[in-house]
């Protein structure tokens, strides 16, 4: 088994870091004024994961026109114009359980502060969710933080599903009083299998507020089950 780091957000990973290390000052100073024209995957084999899922399904079928969507939602900084290209990208498959695609971003100029960009993706294995695991809770039940996370076992992993659950974990022990609580992700990676596991270990802090009434709890379990946009 492999450990690789938790997938945040969008699908941020180890390879793709946009804190703005690669800029100099006055390249970060400088505001995103780049913009994506024209996108093309390249080599993908993408195929439909789960055809009673239509928004899966579709956005499976459709890649190219789903990454320029994406991709083409915000400007960049011509410093991180690759690292931000490639956090996307990835984190698309990512949403499809490719947990390990190789990804080569090149972008060629489309006019004045505007590019094409071509990814030439080799998807790599699949990876389906194993278990997940808790370490350090005692203001909840393992049972109860497991029920956050739609996500059954057996079910193609979706990166972008486990974010949102371990935001509404984070949710849940605010409501509680503990609005200082972290979670953190680590995936480990079942190559044999094509399995991944999650273990999180949780961090409570201190309860800074009286807890929150039930409905309120309740309420926000509730929202984590709502399709994902």
């Amino acid at each position: 088994m492999a450990l690789a780091p938790v997938l945040l957000g969008a699908g941020l990973s180890a390879e793709a870091d946009s804190s703005g290390a690669s800029c100099t000052p006055s390249e970060w100073a400088d505001p995103p004024r780049i913009s994506i024209d024209g996108v093309s995957v390249r080599d993908h084999h993408l195929l439909p994961l789960d055809t009673q899922d239509p928004d899966r399904f579709q956005m499976a079928t459709d890649a190219d026109a789903v990454l320029a969507q994406l991709l083409q939602a915000q400007e960049y900084r011509p410093c991180l114009l690759d690292t931000n290209v490639l956090q996307t990208v990835r984190g698309f498959y990512e949403w499809y359980g490719y947990l390990q695609a190789h990804i080569d971003i090149s972008t060629t100029a489309a006019g004045r502060d505007a590019v094409d960009v071509v990814a030439q993706v080799e998807e790599g294995p699949q990876y389906r969710l194993g278990g997940i695991y808790f370490r350090g809770t005692t203001v909840f039940l393992p049972d109860e933080l497991r029920s956050l996370f739609p996500l059954q076992a057996g079910a193609v992993y979706d990166a972008r599903q486990i974010d949102r659950s371990l935001y509404v974990l984070r949710l849940l022990y605010g409501a509680r009083g503990f609005l200082n609580a972290e979670a953190v992700a680590e995936t480990v990676l079942d190559d044999a299998n094509g399995r991944v596991d999650l273990v999180i270990d949780i961090e409570e802090g201190p309860s800074t507020t009286p807890s929150a009434p039930s409905e309120s709890t309740a309420a926000i379990t509730d929202a984590n089950r709502q399709p994902l946009m």
